[in-house]
Protein backbone atom coordinates (compact mmCIF):
# COMPACT_ATOMS: atom_id res chain seq x y z
CA UNK A 1 0.00 0.00 0.00
CA UNK A 2 2.84 2.60 1.04
CA UNK A 3 4.49 1.64 -2.47
CA UNK A 4 1.76 2.78 -4.37
CA UNK A 5 1.19 5.80 -2.68
CA UNK A 6 4.79 6.86 -3.21
CA UNK A 7 4.82 5.78 -6.08
CA UNK A 8 1.27 7.59 -7.67
CA UNK A 9 3.28 11.05 -5.57
CA UNK A 10 5.87 10.17 -8.15
CA UNK A 11 4.31 10.17 -11.32
CA UNK A 12 2.18 13.06 -10.04
CA UNK A 13 5.39 15.06 -9.19
CA UNK A 14 7.00 14.42 -13.03
CA UNK A 15 3.91 15.22 -14.68
CA UNK A 16 3.85 18.28 -12.55
CA UNK A 17 7.90 19.52 -13.79
CA UNK A 18 6.83 18.35 -17.27
CA UNK A 19 3.54 20.49 -17.07
CA UNK A 20 5.59 23.56 -15.53
CA UNK A 21 8.85 23.67 -17.54
CA UNK A 22 8.14 22.27 -21.05
CA UNK A 23 4.37 22.69 -21.30
CA UNK A 24 4.58 26.39 -19.93
CA UNK A 25 1.80 25.49 -17.76
CA UNK A 26 0.79 29.15 -15.51
CA UNK A 27 -0.74 27.69 -13.01
CA UNK A 28 1.27 26.63 -10.44
CA UNK A 29 -0.40 26.68 -7.51
CA UNK A 30 -3.54 24.78 -9.40
CA UNK A 31 -1.48 21.76 -9.44
CA UNK A 32 -0.21 21.77 -6.31
CA UNK A 33 -3.94 22.06 -5.03
CA UNK A 34 -4.82 19.46 -6.76
CA UNK A 35 -1.87 17.12 -5.90
CA UNK A 36 -2.83 17.63 -2.16
CA UNK A 37 -6.25 17.02 -2.61
CA UNK A 38 -5.65 13.57 -4.37
CA UNK A 39 -2.83 12.60 -1.63
CA UNK A 40 -5.22 13.39 1.39
CA UNK A 41 -8.50 11.27 -0.71
CA UNK A 42 -5.64 8.51 -1.45
CA UNK A 43 -4.51 8.68 2.45
CA UNK A 44 -8.18 8.61 3.93
CA UNK A 45 -9.21 5.87 1.73
CA UNK A 46 -6.20 3.85 2.53
CA UNK A 47 -6.83 4.08 6.21
CA UNK A 48 -10.89 3.84 6.18
CA UNK A 49 -11.28 0.92 3.52
CA UNK A 50 -8.74 -1.92 3.91
CA UNK A 51 -9.26 -1.49 7.72
CA UNK A 52 -6.20 -2.25 8.80
CA UNK A 53 -4.93 0.42 11.36
CA UNK A 54 -7.94 0.63 14.15
CA UNK A 55 -9.54 4.25 14.53
CA UNK A 56 -8.81 5.95 17.54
Amino acid sequence: MASSWYLSNIKVLLLNKYLLTIYGYRYPIFLITLHMLFCSAYSSAAIHFPALVPLQ
